[in-house]
């Protein structure tokens, strides 16, 4: 299953260079993709592992989950999901 998902349901915090989503939308899926709204670029992000500094090996740990672009973009690191509940 392909997990699409438009920018404007994240949140951008610019100091930390992450995007922010909320669980509720899917869970924590495997591989999922961020489509702008403005330009329609679609960017890739893969669970972080083992070899990433903000690793943890819980992964979802009840309250968030990290995820990495699969190619190098400016001004976002990473993806964070979170439970919003």
């Amino acid at each position: 299953m392909e997990y699409i998902v438009p920018l404007d349901h994240c949140e951008y915090h610019k100091k930390t260079k992450q995007l922010r989503l909320a669980s509720e939308f899917f869970g924590i899926p495997p591989k999922i993709t961020i489509v702008s709204n403005f330009t329609g670029r679609s960017v890739e992000f893969v669970p972080i592992g083992p070899e990433d500094p903000k690793w943890d090996p819980d992964s979802w740990d009840g309250e968030m989950c990290m995820y990495r672009p699969v190619d190098k973009i400016p001004n976002i690191d990473y993806l964070v999901i979170y439970n919003e509940y």
